[in-house]
Protein backbone atom coordinates (compact mmCIF):
# COMPACT_ATOMS: atom_id res chain seq x y z
CA UNK A 1 0.00 0.00 0.00
CA UNK A 2 2.62 2.65 0.66
CA UNK A 3 4.58 1.57 -2.83
CA UNK A 4 1.32 2.75 -5.00
CA UNK A 5 0.51 5.74 -2.40
CA UNK A 6 3.86 7.05 -3.45
CA UNK A 7 3.69 5.92 -7.09
CA UNK A 8 0.03 7.73 -6.79
CA UNK A 9 1.66 10.96 -5.50
CA UNK A 10 4.32 11.06 -8.10
CA UNK A 11 2.19 10.75 -10.90
CA UNK A 12 -0.17 12.99 -10.05
CA UNK A 13 2.57 15.99 -9.24
CA UNK A 14 4.81 14.80 -12.55
CA UNK A 15 2.24 13.98 -15.17
CA UNK A 16 -0.68 15.91 -16.52
CA UNK A 17 -4.41 15.49 -14.91
CA UNK A 18 -6.43 12.26 -15.85
CA UNK A 19 -3.19 10.52 -17.46
CA UNK A 20 -3.53 6.48 -18.30
CA UNK A 21 -0.36 5.66 -15.75
CA UNK A 22 -2.44 6.92 -13.26
CA UNK A 23 -5.45 5.42 -14.38
CA UNK A 24 -3.23 2.01 -14.33
CA UNK A 25 -1.83 2.76 -11.09
CA UNK A 26 -5.24 3.46 -9.36
CA UNK A 27 -6.36 0.28 -10.60
CA UNK A 28 -3.73 -1.54 -8.82
CA UNK A 29 -3.85 0.38 -5.79
CA UNK A 30 -7.98 0.12 -5.89
CA UNK A 31 -7.90 -3.50 -6.24
CA UNK A 32 -5.30 -3.58 -3.40
CA UNK A 33 -7.88 -1.28 -1.20
CA UNK A 34 -10.49 -3.87 -1.52
CA UNK A 35 -8.52 -6.73 -0.71
CA UNK A 36 -7.13 -4.83 2.60
CA UNK A 37 -11.57 -4.30 3.02
CA UNK A 38 -10.49 -0.38 2.29
CA UNK A 39 -14.00 -0.25 0.64
CA UNK A 40 -14.44 3.43 0.51
CA UNK A 41 -10.87 4.13 -0.80
CA UNK A 42 -11.27 1.68 -3.12
CA UNK A 43 -14.16 2.73 -4.65
CA UNK A 44 -12.57 6.03 -4.91
CA UNK A 45 -9.26 4.79 -6.85
CA UNK A 46 -11.54 2.31 -9.05
CA UNK A 47 -14.12 5.36 -10.11
CA UNK A 48 -11.14 7.65 -10.79
CA UNK A 49 -9.44 4.67 -12.94
CA UNK A 50 -12.65 4.01 -15.23
CA UNK A 51 -12.79 7.87 -15.73
CA UNK A 52 -9.69 8.43 -16.71
CA UNK A 53 -9.59 5.23 -18.72
CA UNK A 54 -13.18 5.68 -20.07
CA UNK A 55 -12.19 7.77 -23.04
CA UNK A 56 -9.92 4.40 -24.14
CA UNK A 57 -11.91 1.40 -24.09
CA UNK A 58 -9.16 0.17 -23.24
CA UNK A 59 -7.85 -3.81 -21.70
CA UNK A 60 -7.20 -1.56 -18.60
CA UNK A 61 -10.53 -0.07 -18.83
CA UNK A 62 -12.29 -3.24 -19.30
CA UNK A 63 -9.96 -4.34 -16.14
CA UNK A 64 -11.06 -0.99 -14.16
CA UNK A 65 -15.13 -1.98 -14.55
CA UNK A 66 -14.01 -5.92 -13.73
CA UNK A 67 -12.18 -4.90 -10.55
CA UNK A 68 -15.10 -2.14 -9.77
CA UNK A 69 -17.32 -4.63 -10.31
CA UNK A 70 -15.80 -7.03 -7.58
CA UNK A 71 -15.97 -4.06 -5.22
CA UNK A 72 -19.41 -3.77 -5.73
CA UNK A 73 -20.04 -7.81 -5.01
CA UNK A 74 -18.29 -6.97 -1.76
CA UNK A 75 -20.34 -4.05 -0.87
CA UNK A 76 -23.58 -6.76 -0.94
CA UNK A 77 -24.36 -4.22 -4.55
CA UNK A 78 -24.91 -7.03 -6.69
CA UNK A 79 -26.72 -6.10 -9.16
CA UNK A 80 -24.30 -2.87 -10.38
CA UNK A 81 -21.54 -5.56 -10.07
CA UNK A 82 -23.68 -7.56 -12.77
CA UNK A 83 -23.72 -4.57 -14.99
CA UNK A 84 -20.12 -3.83 -14.16
CA UNK A 85 -19.21 -6.95 -15.31
CA UNK A 86 -21.35 -6.93 -18.34
CA UNK A 87 -19.69 -3.78 -19.14
CA UNK A 88 -16.39 -5.29 -18.82
CA UNK A 89 -17.01 -8.57 -20.84
CA UNK A 90 -18.40 -6.27 -23.72
CA UNK A 91 -15.15 -3.76 -23.73
CA UNK A 92 -13.05 -7.25 -23.21
CA UNK A 93 -14.79 -8.25 -26.17
CA UNK A 94 -14.36 -5.53 -28.15
CA UNK A 95 -10.22 -5.85 -27.60
CA UNK A 96 -9.78 -9.00 -27.51
CA UNK A 97 -12.83 -11.13 -28.96
CA UNK A 98 -13.63 -14.10 -27.64
CA UNK A 99 -10.42 -14.52 -25.34
CA UNK A 100 -9.95 -15.76 -21.52
CA UNK A 101 -10.16 -12.61 -20.56
CA UNK A 102 -13.61 -12.20 -22.18
CA UNK A 103 -15.18 -15.47 -20.83
CA UNK A 104 -13.75 -15.06 -17.28
CA UNK A 105 -15.58 -12.03 -16.98
CA UNK A 106 -18.87 -13.55 -18.04
CA UNK A 107 -18.18 -16.07 -14.96
CA UNK A 108 -17.75 -13.18 -12.55
CA UNK A 109 -20.65 -11.64 -13.62
CA UNK A 110 -22.45 -15.01 -13.73
CA UNK A 111 -21.51 -15.02 -9.97
CA UNK A 112 -22.76 -11.74 -9.23
CA UNK A 113 -25.80 -12.70 -11.08
CA UNK A 114 -26.16 -15.47 -8.36
CA UNK A 115 -25.69 -13.33 -5.19
CA UNK A 116 -28.72 -11.31 -7.06
CA UNK A 117 -30.62 -14.20 -6.99
CA UNK A 118 -30.98 -14.07 -10.64
CA UNK A 119 -30.34 -17.82 -11.11
CA UNK A 120 -32.14 -17.82 -14.72
CA UNK A 121 -30.01 -15.00 -15.95
CA UNK A 122 -26.67 -17.18 -14.20
CA UNK A 123 -27.65 -20.17 -16.33
CA UNK A 124 -27.52 -18.42 -20.06
CA UNK A 125 -24.76 -17.00 -19.10
CA UNK A 126 -22.79 -20.25 -17.61
CA UNK A 127 -24.30 -21.68 -21.27
CA UNK A 128 -22.55 -19.63 -23.00
CA UNK A 129 -18.98 -19.46 -21.40
CA UNK A 130 -18.99 -23.02 -21.27
CA UNK A 131 -19.54 -23.07 -25.17
CA UNK A 132 -17.06 -20.47 -25.53
CA UNK A 133 -14.22 -22.13 -23.42
CA UNK A 134 -14.76 -25.59 -25.65
CA UNK A 135 -14.24 -23.48 -28.57
CA UNK A 136 -10.65 -22.26 -27.37
CA UNK A 137 -7.21 -23.72 -27.01
CA UNK A 138 -7.19 -25.89 -23.67
CA UNK A 139 -6.54 -23.18 -20.87
CA UNK A 140 -6.07 -25.10 -17.35
CA UNK A 141 -7.14 -22.09 -15.95
CA UNK A 142 -9.99 -20.95 -17.36
CA UNK A 143 -11.24 -24.45 -16.92
CA UNK A 144 -11.22 -24.98 -13.53
CA UNK A 145 -12.52 -21.37 -12.70
CA UNK A 146 -15.10 -22.13 -15.13
CA UNK A 147 -16.29 -26.06 -13.76
CA UNK A 148 -16.25 -24.66 -10.12
CA UNK A 149 -18.25 -21.66 -11.17
CA UNK A 150 -20.32 -23.76 -12.88
CA UNK A 151 -20.64 -26.28 -10.11
CA UNK A 152 -21.37 -23.56 -7.76
CA UNK A 153 -24.45 -22.13 -10.07
CA UNK A 154 -25.70 -26.38 -9.90
CA UNK A 155 -25.92 -26.06 -6.16
CA UNK A 156 -27.80 -23.33 -5.75
CA UNK A 157 -30.05 -24.61 -8.74
CA UNK A 158 -30.17 -27.81 -6.58
CA UNK A 159 -28.40 -29.99 -8.70
CA UNK A 160 -26.17 -31.17 -6.66
CA UNK A 161 -24.98 -34.71 -8.68
CA UNK A 162 -23.76 -32.50 -11.16
CA UNK A 163 -22.41 -29.87 -8.72
CA UNK A 164 -20.23 -32.59 -7.22
CA UNK A 165 -19.07 -33.93 -10.69
CA UNK A 166 -18.00 -29.83 -11.99
CA UNK A 167 -16.51 -29.58 -8.32
CA UNK A 168 -14.92 -32.70 -8.23
CA UNK A 169 -13.31 -31.57 -11.80
CA UNK A 170 -12.56 -28.62 -10.08
CA UNK A 171 -10.25 -30.18 -7.60
CA UNK A 172 -8.67 -32.05 -10.37
CA UNK A 173 -7.69 -28.73 -12.25
CA UNK A 174 -6.58 -26.96 -8.96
Amino acid sequence: LPEYRAAERIERKRLPPGHAILGATLIRLGDLQRRMRQLDDADRSLSEAIDILAASRSGQYAQALQFHGGLLRAQGRFDLAAQRYLDSFEVFRERTGESVYTWLTALLRMEALIDAGRIPEADTVASQARAAFARMPEDPYAKTYETNATGLLRHVQGRHAEAIALRREGLDGL
